[in-house]
């Protein structure tokens, strides 16, 4: 089945140039997540703390990269995929300021995108317990609790100490994924 996105979506490992994630785009959406405070909340572990981190992290050849962007070229979300089991893998969401009002129609078109266009059958989310807005979030677009893991992310705080908090696990699948709209 072919699949048209609304927005447009650039990848780390998009064989055409015209829709390529650059070290440009990564360095942008960097410094975007940095000051608008999204970082901490993204990569919660404290193991991303840099923008070569971050771009060797995405660059990774386990890792695709994904920026969304709406027809003015804003950025609205970056997100990837990682942590591939199967046709399965792990996805992780970061909002811009500019995409948190289009958060939902955004996300069930990614991962539209990803469960209609390639190889996966399932998406895998992985959130800790006390990040309220990422796991309702998953829940509006589609996804399913599946489970909760105790003291499953290790999460660093301000001072650089780490504090353990359960994990909300979710899953979405095609047959899970609700319906696109923008009004969503």
């Amino acid at each position: 089945m072919s699949y048209t996105p609304f927005f447009t979506v650039r990848c780390t490992k998009a064989f055409d140039e015209r829709v390529r994630l650059t070290q440009d785009h990564l360095a942008d959406i960097w410094l975007t997540i940095e000051a608008q405070g999204r970082r901490k909340h993204l990569f919660y572990d404290g193991n991303i703390t840099s923008l070569g981190a971050y771009i060797d992290f995405m660059e990774d050849c386990a890792v695709y990269a994904y920026g969304v962007y709406d027809h003015n070229d804003t950025l609205l979300t970056t997100y990837f995929v990682n942590n591939f089991i199967g046709h399965a893998a792990m996805i992780h969401f970061c909002f811009t300021d500019a995409g948190l009002p289009v958060r939902k129609a955004v996300g069930i078109d990614s991962c539209n995108f990803l469960l209609r266009n390639g190889e996966l059958s399932a998406l895998i989310g992985i959130t800790p317990q006390p990040f309220r807005h990422a796991w309702r979030f998953a829940l509006d677009v589609g996804f399913e609790q599946k489970a909760i893991l105790p003291r499953a992310c290790r999460l660093t705080t301000a001072s650089r100490r780490i504090a353990m908090a359960d994990a909300v696990v979710t899953l979405c699948t095609p047959e899970t994924l609700k319906p696109f709209t923008l009004e969503a």
